[in-house]
Order: structure tokens, then C-alpha cells, then sequence
């Protein structure tokens, strides 16, 4: 099978983040989307402080294989809404986006945008836009795809965030989806 090149992702709509949820805890993630083409990007900001806040509330700091799922799950969680949001407050409408799988399995995260949707009154969200996450083993990236950049520019303070997570919001989605 070829390889696609950068340049199929670079033209059409895609999401990536600057640090993992997971990664570091005490700094902040970014969860960026990007259509060149249209010239559009909207950024997402969940800060440090309220995922710590999210931590102290749903990680178990024990080291079982049951706590490190149930940790998984709520990293999980945490991605696909940042997703369900990012798609809810840009402005423009799409049909498809191709999102960077910073968190695994990307059923799960699929699955979660779709109960998150479910919560929030956006019950066919999954069926109106396709969301596929990136296999690369299919696509040729390199490291940093045009959302990833903008978002660790953001990261950076390099430009400011459009958008931030409600820390009160994604507690209780955390609390009735677990």
C-alpha cells in the first residue's frame, strides 16, 4: 500500500493537540482543529490548574491494572470532549475530520464523543460527521501536522486559545458517563 503524502492532510480538516492529557498533568493541553483551505483554526485550552482539579477528582494514583484502565477511560473522556467541544463552538460546519489519535483506543474516544453528544442534546454527532483518526501507518506525517503547530503555538503563548474547557462542564459528564 502507498503511503499518502503530508499534503492529503494539509488541505482537508483535522485536529491535534500539544501535550497529551496524560503526559504532564501540570501543564496545559491544547486541542486544535485546522482547514487550510477554508484558512480557519480553533484552538481549545483545557489549563493546568483544572486538570488538576479533574485529577485529584477521577485518577487513582494506584498502580493496578483496573485503576490504570479506569485512568485510561477518564483521559479518555477528557480527549473526546475536548473534541465535542472544539466541533460545537467553531465556526464552521464540516462533515468530516480527520483527528490525531493522541489518545488510545480511538474506539473508546469515538464512542465517548458520541455518549458526550447523547448528554448534551447532539444526538447524531457521530453520524453527521465523519471522524476518523489517523492511522499512520497510512499517512506519511511527519511529526507536527498544521493543527499540531498552531496548537504548540498556543502552548507557547505564541497566540491566544479561542475557546477553554469548563472544568465544572466536563465534571459532570465525567460523573454521569463513568
Amino acid at each position: 500500500m502507498d503511503k499518502k503524502t503530508d499534503v492529503d492532510i494539509i488541505n482537508i480538516n483535522h485536529m491535534d493537540m500539544a501535550n497529551q492529557i496524560d503526559n504532564k498533568w501540570e501543564w496545559d493541553t491544547i486541542l486544535a482543529f485546522v482547514n487550510k483551505q477554508k484558512d480557519y483554526d480553533f484552538t481549545l485550552r483545557l489549563k493546568n490548574k483544572d486538570k488538576t482539579i479533574l485529577k485529584k477528582k477521577f485518577i487513582n494514583p494506584l498502580e493496578t491494572k483496573s485503576t490504570k484502565r479506569h485512568n485510561k477511560k477518564v483521559v479518555n473522556l477528557i480527549f473526546a470532549y475536548m473534541i465535542f467541544q472544539v466541533i460545537q463552538e467553531m465556526k464552521v460546519s464540516i462533515t468530516k475530520v480527520i483527528i490525531c489519535p493522541d489518545h488510545r483506543p480511538t474506539k473508546e474516544v469515538h464512542h465517548y464523543i458520541q455518549k458526550i453528544g447523547n448528554f448534551c442534546g447532539k444526538h447524531n454527532i457521530t453520524n453527521e460527521i465523519n471522524m476518523s483518526f489517523i492511522n499512520r501507518k497510512i499517512y506519511d506525517l511527519k511529526k507536527r501536522t498544521p493543527a499540531h503547530k498552531i496548537a504548540k503555538k498556543v502552548f507557547k503563548g505564541k497566540r491566544k486559545a479561542k475557546s477553554f474547557v469548563d472544568p465544572e462542564q466536563i465534571i459532570k459528564i465525567i460523573s454521569k458517563l463513568l
